[in-house]
């Protein structure tokens, strides 16, 4: 009889909410949890292999990471089976927490409340069987901590080993650690840091559908964006996000090489960018946003054709008109 399929879990919470004692209390014997897996790579897509990867060398595989929260849909669309472990901790008091230790990374309640949203639609979308809720307030107790390890692990945990570990408290640096994010986790903390406004996640929800599984193509659009925000504001002499900035220098010099959809789609979306710059130098403001509606339509193309194209093409230009608007509203105009 073959051997049954590796299990993957995730633990999922807002900052502060003890994700780096987790990972070490569920990395055991025939187990490994990593913490914070997003850092080391670039793309989702790329998590989801290395995850499968370590799934060759442990029967049961996990991550235990806050920043995947905005990204729980795909990570359940790539892991279907998957066990995910919410941990539930007061917003005031997970964000005093983080205010305390990282002072200056700058995230106020908004950002939590966003990523509070998110855990909250994430866990109403998956099967109730997938998920297990504990409170915070909770995890120094030894029943709650056993219901974690069977849920993830399928077996109870060794007592003796989780009163060693009980005393133990693991804070990562976030100041010495964001040296080392990938540009998707930058992603992920920049939201918490700077509001999302709606049309811009109208926009992003566009662009994921559009898009679809190839998150190749969605990392290049992604990375687009940042590049065109970043020349925004050193034109208009806006304010400069600077991991924004950096993701769109590691963007352009690391990752664009590698992009699989930019090393095939690329002598086609050349010209596209060429056309959607010339008019941004125009004085036309509107025409500005050929960066956004050219190359958008372009990703379409190159992913379904014409068909995809006419699809999608008067959202497209539904939601680049939002985003105008707002930027006009930001400006006074």
């Amino acid at each position: 009889m073959p051997d049954p399929e590796p299990t993957h879990f995730f633990v999922v919470g807002l900052p502060r909410s003890r994700s780096a004692w987790l990972a070490n209390f569920l990395t055991t014997e025939g187990a490994i949890c990593f913490h914070e897996a997003l850092r080391t790579v670039s793309t989702l897509e790329e998590l989801g292999r290395s995850l499968k990867v370590a799934a060759t060398q442990y029967r049961i595989v996990g991550d235990a990471d806050p920043s995947l929260t905005p990204h729980l849909p795909q990570v359940a669309g790539m892991f279907p089976h998957a066990r995910f472990v919410f941990v539930v901790r007061d917003l005031g008091d997970a964000l005093a927490s983080h205010q305390r230790a990282f002072p200056k990374l700058g995230v106020d309640r908004q950002g939590f409340e966003r990523l509070k949203d998110q855990l909250e639609q994430a866990a109403d979308a998956l099967d109730a069987t997938q998920c297990l809720h504990v409170n915070y307030d909770k995890l120094d107790r030894d029943d709650i901590c056993n219901q974690i390890h069977e849920f993830c692990l399928g077996r109870p945990m060794d007592r003796r080993r989780w009163l060693m570990l009980n005393e133990l408290r693991v804070t990562a640096i976030a100041e010495k650690a964001a040296a080392t994010f990938a540009p998707w986790v930058r992603t992920a903390i920049s939201q918490v840091a700077y509001p999302v406004t709606p049309a811009s996640k109208e926009w992003d929800a566009l662009m994921a559908e559009i898009c679809g599984e190839r998150l190749d193509a969605r990392q290049w659009l992604a990375d687009l964006w940042d590049l065109t925000m970043t020349w925004d504001h050193l034109v208009d002499g806006d304010p400069m996000d600077v991991w924004r900035a950096e993701r769109a220098f590691e963007a352009i010099v690391l990752q664009w090489p590698f992009n699989v959809f930019w090393q095939k789609h690329g002598p086609l979306l050349s010209p596209v960018l060429s056309n959607a710059l010339a008019a941004w130098r125009t004085d036309e403001r509107e025409r500005h946003y050929d960066i956004y509606s050219e190359t958008a339509r372009a990703v379409a193309f190159c992913l379904g054709g014409q068909a995809r194209v006419k699809q999608f093409s008067p959202r497209v230009q539904s939601a680049v008109k939002g985003l105008l608007m707002e930027d006009n509203e930001r400006d006074g105009q």
